[in-house]
């Protein structure tokens, strides 16, 4: 196939340029040639003949980047005559040239023509339609290799030719003489077949011979000759000889064709759908002449024949099962070989087994015997709004939803279940060893039992008043399988053996239709009349253990309330009298305590009293840890402030600050030993409010110590073992 250059074209930026028009049909490309120093864009365009570039104009290439100093070349396109090709660049300095293969009229290699090929390449062929010359182009000229001289002169005699073929036979000669009687031929018995006469006979005498099934073989004297059939017409029966013969007669003819047989036992209750070679028309559900659909199948269901296989495919149709106890099942594994694209539907008891579907709804009603679906999968949704006592689901998934609103019990055994709603008062639903996602249950009863309950958005399962619901052994995680998910059930309900977040679930109902007093909620609360412990007494107490304690205790006080503390409010000491105190700048005052409780505080809070602080230029408060000599070791400190204590008689609650590698909360451990500082560099300090003050020298050293200082400090110090004396003990609170 010959390749011609196009076009050439250096076009100025952004200027659109016909770089060539085809005069025949091409396959072609471009190439585009950035002689820049910068980065180009290139546009190619096809303009069909007839159309313009606004319109019906295909782009080859659009924004094509061209690197400095390269080359980029299109894929190869087909033009066809007028087509014309297009140009467009962001620089003067890119160059377009077109390339392009097209087809010699005639034969590709040899042209047998007057004229020489037009566009011929190197190794093409060219014979001369007079002259009958043979031409090759050589990439110039055509160069003739072969031609035809003019005719020379007659050549000299050839040799004499061979004998020619044997002439016609003549006439019939007179008859000869009689010659000498041959030898005659003994048949000395027969034979099954020829093996079995070679075997027995590997040579004979001339004239013997022998049948084979009607055929006589004759020794030649070289070898046994099948010489043809020599029975001739048959004879009167003789009679029946006393000697059994040792001779088997010939095969006798076929005999007539006889009655059909009845099919094989088991097929006659079967009926068989084949989307691939089954026929609504002319088949009648054998397993040899199938129909094409189960709605056909259906139709032809008896009471002895009611089990329809249904063979893989695609079914795009609504079965509706009307005749009870009727079986669909497949062959296949789970939902893999047979789908039915639309809603399977019965009115009465079933099986439907194997199955993919749309969707499947059922509205049998109450002495229709069982609705079974198993080893199957509904991706849209499956219905139960008929009052039949029994529907089982086994190892089923259910993609979308289910919604119950019929009566009777409905059994979700294995599988993946979504949006399972359960809306009737009669109705009772066990889902078990499976996972399902955020049921719902408005009215009846629903027990979820050995599953996985997954949360759609927050709550994983809800459950409306006078409702019963029961969730046992059961994981409730959230949408993205984090974590514990909260459930919101009011009526009765049961949780035994369940992990799930208690703190942020709701459990509750009005009186007389359940809540606290009427459900059992296990191994978060337990709500019973009695908690008996075999071996106790009325006079010893239960602990956490299981052990049993005779000692007393104090049960009328309230610990944390007398103390001013919770589990995530510390006072350090009570705000039990209006105290207040001056404390000096660059000293750090240090206020010990020791929590009843343990918390986990983020920030500190310290009060002004009545006269404020001016001209701060540090303010902060710590939270230091202190051991058995009374050694404190700062553990948490809030960011230095210079606006604290600006106003008077306000609280400052600042949160740890997280610089110099400290953390932004801390645990505190009940029973151990704590202080608060507190360091002020100000021009003038005023009040701060004091758990107690003028506290006598003797009693400030006293161990453990309540109150101290350190003088001389421009911060709060890392560590403190030596204190000075304080009449004044700063009030503070952790939270």
């Amino acid at each position: 196939m010959p390749v011609r250059r196009l076009g050439l074209s250096n076009p100025l930026k952004n200027v659109q340029t016909t770089l060539f028009t085809a005069d025949k049909s091409y396959v072609a490309s471009i190439i585009a040639a950035n002689k820049g120093a910068v980065a180009a864009t290139v546009d190619v365009v096809i303009i069909p003949l007839g159309y313009n570039l606004g319109s019906g104009s295909v782009y080859i290439a659009k924004n094509l980047s061209v690197p400095s100093g390269s080359s980029v070349e299109t894929f190869r396109f087909a033009l066809n005559v007028g087509d014309v090709v297009s140009v467009l660049s962001s620089s003067d300095n890119i160059a377009f040239s077109a390339n392009g293969a097209y087809e010699n009229s005639g034969n590709q290699y040899i042209t047998y023509d007057l004229a020489a090929p037009e566009f011929p390449s190197i190794g093409d062929i060219w014979i001369n339609s007079l002259t009958n010359s043979t031409s090759f182009w050589n990439g110039s000229v055509w160069n003739t290799s072969v031609s035809i001289g003019p005719t020379g002169p007659q050549g000299a005699t050839g040799l004499t030719g061979s004998t020619g073929n044997t002439g016609f036979i003549g006439p019939t000669g007179p008859t000869g003489a009689t010659g000498p009687i041959g030898a005659g031929l003994s048949i000395l018995g027969s034979y099954a077949t020829y093996s079995q006469l070679v075997a027995a006979h590997p040579t004979g005498s001339i004239g013997d011979a022998y049948i084979i099934v009607g055929d006589l073989w004759v020794w030649t004297g070289t070898q046994w000759l099948n010489t043809g059939n020599i029975l001739g017409p048959t004879g009167p029966t003789g009679p029946v000889s006393t000697v059994p013969s040792t001779v088997t007669g010939p095969t006798g003819p076929t005999g007539p064709l006889g009655p059909t047989g009845a099919n094989f036992a088991g097929f006659d209750y079967e009926l068989h759908v084949s989307q691939v070679d089954g026929n609504d028309t002319t088949g009648n559900g054998d397993l040899l002449t199938p129909v094409a659909s189960i709605t056909k199948a259906l139709t032809l269901v008896t009471a002895q024949r009611k089990t329809i296989i249904i063979h893989p495919g695609t079914y795009t149709e609504n079965p509706s099962i009307t005749t009870q106890y009727t079986v669909l099942t497949a062959p296949g594994v789970l939902g893999g070989n047979v789908v039915v694209s639309g809603t399977i539907s019965t009115n009465t008891g079933c099986t439907v087994s194997g199955l993919k579907m749309t969707n499947f709804t059922s509205t049998a009603a109450s002495g229709t015997g069982n609705v079974n679906l198993l080893n199957s999968e509904v991706s849209g949704t499956f219905t139960k709004s008929g009052t039949g006592l029994y529907t089982f689901v086994r190892f089923t998934d259910i993609t979308t939803s289910a919604s119950i609103t019929g009566s009777g019990l409905v059994d979700i055994y294995g599988g993946n279940t979504t949006a399972v709603t359960v809306n009737n008062a009669t109705a009772n639903v066990l889902i078990k060893n499976g996972t399902t996602i955020a049921p719902a249950l408005t009215a009846g009863s629903l027990s979820l039992v050995q599953t996985v309950v997954i949360a759609a958005v927050t709550n994983a399962v809800t459950s409306a008043a006078s409702s019963a619901i029961i969730i046992a052994n059961c994981q409730v995680v959230t949408s993205n399988l984090t974590g514990v998910a909260p459930v919101v059930l009011n009526g009765f309900y049961s949780i035994l053996n369940t992990v799930f977040d208690k703190p942020g679930s709701t459990l509750a109902a009005t009186s007389g239709t359940g809540g606290s007093t009427n459900s059992i909620d296990y191994f978060q609360y337990i709500n019973a009349d009695k908690f008996i412990k075999q071996g106790g007494t009325t006079s010893q107490f239960l602990k956490a253990n299981g052990d049993v304690d005779s000692n007393l205790y104090l049960t009328a006080a309230t610990v944390a309330g007398a103390t001013n503390e919770t589990t995530s409010v510390v006072d350090v000491y009570p705000r039990s009298g209006n105290f207040s105190g001056t404390p000096s700048s660059s000293t750090t005052y240090f206020t010990f305590f020791t929590p009843r409780w343990d918390a986990t505080v983020s920030s500190l809070s310290v009060a002004s009293a009545s006269t404020q602080t001016t001209g701060q230029s540090l303010v902060r408060f710590g939270l230091y840890t202190v051991d058995g000599s009374g050694n404190a070791t700062l553990v948490a400190r809030t960011a230095s402030d210079t606006t604290i204590f600006s106003s008077a008689n306000t609280v400052y609650t600042r949160t740890f600050n997280t610089t110099g590698g400290y953390p932004s909360t801390y645990s505190l451990v009940a029973g151990t030993r704590y202080a608060i500082g507190v360091v002020v560099v100000a021009a003038t300090t005023g009040t701060v409010y004091t758990a107690f003050n003028s506290i006598p020298s003797a009693l400030s050293t006293l161990s453990p110590r309540m109150t101290g200082l350190v003088a001389a400090t421009s911060d709060l110090p890392t560590t403190a073992s030596t204190y000075s004396t304080s009449t004044i003990g700063i009030w503070g609170r952790l939270s």
